[in-house]
Order: structure tokens, then sequence, then C-alpha cells
């Protein structure tokens, strides 16, 4: 066999049929008439000297050849679309464009200094934040759709290489003259038996309090259940309960209604940072945000926010 008589649009093809396992609907998904499709496929298989399909008049089903086949041309498929992303990407840097994901806390507390900063330090690059749950910017940094993540970094990121940038305490939020007012930090089990206000279980804030709940055996009453900060930090400020919130999405310190306290016992935090693709070098994109990050924490501009969070103790590499 010969591999270079196969070319990238048999292999397309011949993936087509199989996820179709149908000439006719696989020659309308990439917009290849029959006669083209079937001939592609054929060509295929006498360079393998095998048959890929079994085909009826009713029918089309891979062989143990063709299934194996399959996992082979996948692959060749996968890395070919990742170089021309890679590639759209490039010239797009050139272009000074940077697509950015981010939490929603992320993208109110953060972001606004460290744009201030990559508008002075690159000032030609031109950022667009998307604001995302984490399911989302996962996502979006694996298809490529945006260049970097900035969200929760958790143990099962294998996909994706990281740099911690912040360290978020957990806290509870409140109106002002609640009992807890009147403490310097909450403990997580004077939350059981209080209303409250948390956010739905597909949420990451929600994931880490169901995880300290199930660890200490408390049992917390949700009388509402939303999807949004905004929302939530709105409920609670109308007094329909406390709820528990990461420090980067508190309110301002000079809030007219809410005031906060740390959760202690256990102290809970997690930590935020920027993601990309671990099938692509160090980003360039990454070593550009970290220089801006590095120097919002250098100039204190977030002075008197770090009993919310931490910075973490990252180091800026060279740009490539």
């Amino acid at each position: 066999m010969n591999p270079n008589n196969i070319t990238l649009r048999q292999l397309r093809a011949f993936v087509a049929v199989a996820d179709h396992e149908s000439f006719v609907a696989a020659s309308k998904k990439i917009g290849l008439s029959q006669p083209a499709l079937s001939q592609s496929v054929r060509q295929i298989e006498r360079e393998l000297g095998a048959r890929l399909f079994i085909r009826t008049t009713r029918s089309v089903h891979l062989t143990g050849i063709g299934l194996s086949f399959l996992t082979h041309a996948r692959h060749v498929l996968r890395l070919v679309d990742e170089i021309a992303v890679d590639m759209e990407r490039m010239i797009e840097r050139r272009s000074g464009r940077m697509v950015v994901a981010c939490l929603p806390s992320v993208a109110w507390r953060l972001m606004p200094p460290v744009l201030a900063e990559s508008t002075r330090l690159f000032p030609k690059t031109r950022i667009v934040v998307r604001d995302m749950s984490m399911a989302g910017i996962r996502n979006a940094v694996l298809s490529g759709e945006v260049d970097i993540g900035i969200g929760s970094i958790t143990h099962d990121m294998a996909a994706f290489s990281s740099v911690t940038i912040v360290r978020d305490r957990m806290h509870a939020l409140f109106r002002r003259g609640d009992p807890f007012d009147a403490m310097e930090a909450v403990e997580w089990d004077r939350l059981v038996d209080r209303p409250l206000v948390g956010m739905t279980e597909e949420t990451g804030i929600r994931q880490i309090l169901d995880r300290v709940t199930a660890a200490s055996g408390a049992h917390l009453t949700y009388t509402t259940e939303v999807s949004g900060l905004a929302t939530l930090t709105g409920l609670v400020e109308r007094g329909a309960g406390v709820t528990v919130v990461p420090g980067l999405a508190l309110p301002g310190r000079d809030h007219p209604v809410l005031t906060a306290r740390p959760l202690v016992a256990p102290d809970i935090s997690r930590n935020i940072g920027l993601i990309w693709r671990r099938s692509t070098m160090t980003s360039p994109e990454a070593v550009r945000l970290l220089r801006a990050f590095d120097a919002v924490r250098r100039a204190d501009v977030l002075a008197g926010e770090n009993n919310a969070f931490a910075w973490g103790e990252f180091t800026v590499p060279a740009e490539s």
C-alpha cells in the first residue's frame, strides 16, 4: 500500500459513511455526489486491499478491518483539524485579536484592570472577552473557539495546560445586620437551618458546596436556586436568604446592603487560572495575559480585596 495515494478527501468520505451508515446521508452531509463518494471509498479499499464496508440494499456496516481503519482515520483528521485551527489562531494573533473565555466572576472582578494593563503593554492587541460557565470554557478552549480560558483549575484537566493565578476563598454573603455580621468568620455548620439562595447543581459553585456538605454530613436548605450570580446577589439583597459565593463574586466592600464573611471549618477555596489546549505549545496568549496579570498583582491595583482572594505565585515565561 502507498499511503500517499490516500487523500484527506477520501478519509473524510470514509468517516462520513461510517458515521451515517449510509452513502446517501453521507453524501448530503459532506456535499459530495454519491458516485464521487463511492469512488473515494473504493479507492481506499483498493489501496488497503480489503473491504471496509458490508453493503446491502438497505444498510451499510463496517467490516472488522473497516472498524480498525476508522480509529486511525479519525486520528489523522483530528490532527489535521487541530493544525488548521492552530494556523488560523496564529494568523489572528498576528492581526492583533485574542479571544478569552472566563467565568462571570473573573470577568467582573479581575478582567477590567487586566484589560487596562494589556492595552498598555500590547496596544496593538484587541481582546474579546466572553463570559461562560466552566463547562462552556472547557469546550470553547478544546474546540479552538477561544484562545485562552480563565476558570477553575481542577484535577480532571488532562487535556489542558494551566497556570494558577489566584486562590479564591468561599464566603457567606448576607444582608448587613444579619447575625453573621457580628462574626469575623462563619463556620459551615452555621449555614444549616438557614434559608439559602443557591446556585443550580450544574454550576461550579454549587458543586463545591455539595462536596463540602457531603463530606461533613451537613444538610443545607435551598429556598431558591438560580444559575446567574447577578440574580443570586439580587435575591440576597432583597432578603430572600443568605448564600455562598467565591471571593471574586463578592459585591464591592462599600455595598450599602450586603456584606460577607469567609467560611471556615473547613476553609474552602478554588484555584482560578489560565487554561489552554495541551496539544499546542506554550500559548503566546497565555504569556501575554500572565504579563498583564503580573502587572496588576505588582501594582496592587486590587488592594484591600485580598481577604476575598489571594494571588498565586505564578511566574511569567519569556514570550516566544
